[in-house]
């Protein structure tokens, strides 16, 4: 199966109001590596594994953290929100090569600081459970 980051990334640019990958301007959705520009960002990373699960060999269950940034505290953090509200609706449906059983978040939206440039920066913490296409849980 490929990166979870990249896949909900490309989902997420499938909404118009959050923001589009690798954009220059406006919202730019990246994967792994926070662009410099502009100063509003989303990026999502694949995060070490939470909890062990084995209750069925063929459900992955990755982690995920998604970052804003921006200059204004309010805009990076309702942008979260918003995208809280997208993931929190992945239930039972194919994204990319795999199947995704549910996104739930995991943590609380937090405010980790400003970067050097002095936008605020906003994390979240996703666990998915997916299945690759074309496999059958036991």
């Amino acid at each position: 199966m490929k990166s979870p980051a990249h896949a909900l990334a490309l989902y997420l640019a499938d909404f118009p109001a959050i923001g589009t990958f690798a954009a220059a301007t406006g919202w730019s959705i990246a994967v792994s590596t926070e662009p410099v520009s502009p100063d509003t960002a989303i990026t999502l990373y694949d995060s070490p594994a939470g909890e062990a699960y084995f209750a069925d060999a063929d459900i992955s269950q990755p982690m995920l953290q998604v970052r804003t940034r921006a200059r204004d505290y309010e805009e990076a953090y309702t942008k979260q929100n918003d995208i809280k509200a997208i993931l929190s609706n992945v239930m039972n449906q194919q994204i990319d090569d795999a199947y995704y059983i549910g996104v739930w978040l995991k943590s609380e939206i937090i405010c980790i600081g400003r970067d050097d440039n002095d936008r605020f920066l906003f994390t979240a913490n996703y666990r998915v459970e997916r299945q690759s296409i074309g496999e059958e849980s036991t």
